[in-house]
């Protein structure tokens, strides 16, 4: 997978493979979850985590940062879907 803007998680984020599990179940059904809570539960973690354990089932995977311009980031991520493109198929 393309993983764009990716951040791998805290080494100590440990313990919390039911949550991985029902993420990866929720994910394949509903293709899209939502995942909410207060600052500071590990909502990013939990993410995180699945990506590094799950990258693998996927094509493309981007993070956007919340206090960071979203259109720059998305202007990232097109060049960075060229750059692969080219590398696979060639650019002219």
């Amino acid at each position: 997978a393309l993983v764009f803007n990716k951040e791998n998680p805290i080494y100590y984020f440990t313990n919390h493979d039911e949550q991985i599990i029902d993420l990866k179940e929720k994910l394949h059904t509903n293709k899209l979850v939502g995942i909410t809570g207060i600052t500071g539960i590990g909502k990013s973690e939990l993410v995180r985590k699945y990506v590094q354990t799950n990258q693998h089932n996927y094509e493309l995977i981007a993070f956007f940062g919340a206090n960071t311009d979203l259109i720059q980031q998305f202007m990232m991520l097109a060049k960075e879907i060229n750059q692969q493109i080219c590398l696979k198929e060639g650019c002219h």
